[in-house]
């Protein structure tokens, strides 16, 4: 589904995506870069957005809802 290519030594992307039931997934999301943030990269903000315009959509009090231990995924202010 994501077709990959070489743009140089720095370049990183972040997506997200979600999958439950029986095959049902979400759309991929391309996270934005936080250029706030301490080194412009991926923050809690970046993950925030991907809640709000991702997992609103889909999530309803059937599923769990599971990630791993991120830093982004585990801030105070995304637990909030």
């Amino acid at each position: 589904m994501v077709t990959t290519y070489k743009a140089g030594k720095q370049m990183r992307v972040m997506v997200w995506a979600a999958f439950w039931g029986q095959g049902e997934r979400s759309k991929l999301f391309v996270l934005e870069r936080d250029f706030e943030s301490k080194k412009h990269r991926y923050s809690a903000n970046s993950y925030i957005e991907v809640l709000e315009n991702r997992v609103l959509e889909h999530y309803h009090d059937d599923l769990i809802f599971m990630q791993d231990n991120a830093p982004i995924y585990t801030a105070i202010k995304v637990k909030e």
